[in-house]
């Protein structure tokens, strides 16, 4: 058997056991746990001041690393997710060589995702390696974000019988957040950027436990 089918057979078991949209939700909830914790023991945080990555930095906050180890948790989770979501998206639309991409770039961001919290975990000041490889994870999660979301969204805009529309607009506007964050680099519009998709992946995984897919 080769490693493609062996990969295939083993994600067959797994969402026999688990249905793929509980670990899209699981992944966010460890997400938004990794972000709120942190918050209750940052009282002068400011949004509009600090990056979402300094609940997570040791010269930050005091409690960087529930940030970093549920940050870590979120992305490998999200994996499992990201396979399932192409299938969903092949099932409904056919196969197509753009939700090849979309699910290389899902994968890229998650993995990034977890060494945003591993690098950030092992920084100890603002300049050191770990803290610009965790710079440098980010900016290709962020990437990858925007590239998946706007293939999936492109793919889906006219087909009303399989999604629903607001699902595609709002990939779009998720995508579209990304690409602000890279390119003004501001705090709050960080927080939106990722507000956004972790409700796109909640969303997402929602519709399809809803239709059992």
């Amino acid at each position: 058997m080769q490693l493609g089918q062996k990969v295939n057979k083993s994600l067959d078991n797994l969402y026999n056991l688990i249905p793929g949209g509980i670990f899209g939700i699981i992944a966010m909830s460890f997400g938004l746990m990794g972000i709120f914790i942190p918050l209750l023991y940052y009282p002068t945080y400011d949004m509009f001041v600090d990056m979402v990555s300094h609940l997570g930095t040791p010269w930050k906050s005091q409690a960087y690393l529930y940030f970093d180890i549920f940050v870590i948790l979120s992305g490998l989770i999200n994996i499992p997710f990201v396979f399932y979501i192409g299938r969903v998206f092949r099932q409904q639309i056919g196969e197509n060589k753009w939700i090849k991409v979309a699910i290389i770039w899902n994968c890229i961001s998650s993995i990034c995702l977890t060494l945003v919290g591993i690098f950030l975990s092992l920084s100890i000041y603002i300049n050191d390696l770990p803290f610009i490889l965790h710079g440098l994870s980010a900016i290709i999660m962020f990437s990858g974000v925007a590239i998946y979301c706007f293939i999936y969204s492109n793919l889906t805009i006219k087909k009303k019988d399989k999604f629903p529309r607001a699902l595609s607009i709002m990939g779009y506007i998720v995508a579209g957040m990304q690409l602000a964050f890279l390119i003004s680099w501001h705090s709050y519009i960080e927080w939106f950027a990722v507000i956004f998709l972790m409700a796109w992946i909640i969303i997402m995984s929602l519709y399809t436990l809803y239709k059992k897919y």
